[in-house]
């Protein structure tokens, strides 16, 4: 009966450490701030655009809390999906998947990414570019190119570019701040474990 209840402490301990540990193993979230008065004036698309190398690992960016003057009008290519009220989440499986949101210019936009690369041995990567266009989809002066990227690698951190008109910051991952639930599940395979102990010992 004491193995039991050995093995029983032992397997609880276990899950409560288990448990506390899953926020450890997401990716890091990205803030990207947009700053476009030099553009006071002008219409353009803000666009997403996700290129990949052929036999690329398969990734994905999973875009939030996107903010600025959107007027409505909203294009999806390939594998891509959502919006800019809903978020919208951007594949790789083609060689153009994007999303481009026509807004109107002059003021801050501003967004959340995320992203998810699969485990691949080729070395073979992605990018998330981001591009302020016009109507033709030609760069929209006074840019000349994108205002930020991200290069995205199996077993590599992230690559950031940021620029003149975007910056890039960390957002904190306040999941790693434990819920009072997972303090009491630690807690309690902590006590699980003592009292196993204290029974050893006796």
């Amino acid at each position: 009966m004491l193995n039991f209840k050995n093995l029983l402490a032992r397997t609880f301990l276990a899950f409560a450490l288990a448990s506390g540990a899953g926020a450890a193993l997401a990716g890091p979230t990205y803030h990207v701030d947009i700053d476009t008065s030099a553009l006071a004036g002008s219409s353009g698309y803000l666009d997403f655009l996700i290129q990949a190398q052929l036999n690329a690992a398969a990734a994905s960016a999973t875009l939030t809390h996107l903010t600025g003057d959107f007027t409505g009008l909203e294009v999806l290519s390939g594998e891509a999906s959502g919006s800019a009220a809903t978020g919208a989440t951007i594949g790789n499986s083609d060689f153009f998947n994007g999303l481009s949101l026509w807004s109107n210019f002059g003021g801050h936009f501003s967004f959340d990414v995320s992203f998810d690369v699969a485990d691949s041995l080729s070395g073979i990567g992605s990018a998330l570019q981001v591009a302020l266009y016009d109507s033709a989809y030609a760069f929209l002066a006074p840019t000349t190119g994108n205002i930020a990227e991200f290069y995205l690698q199996s077993g590599e951190p992230i690559g950031l570019m940021p620029s003149a008109f975007a910056t890039i910051s960390l957002v904190p991952d306040v999941s790693d701040v434990p819920e009072p639930a997972d303090w009491m599940m630690m807690a309690t395979g902590l006590a699980l474990l003592g009292f196993t102990l204290r029974r050893r010992v006796r």
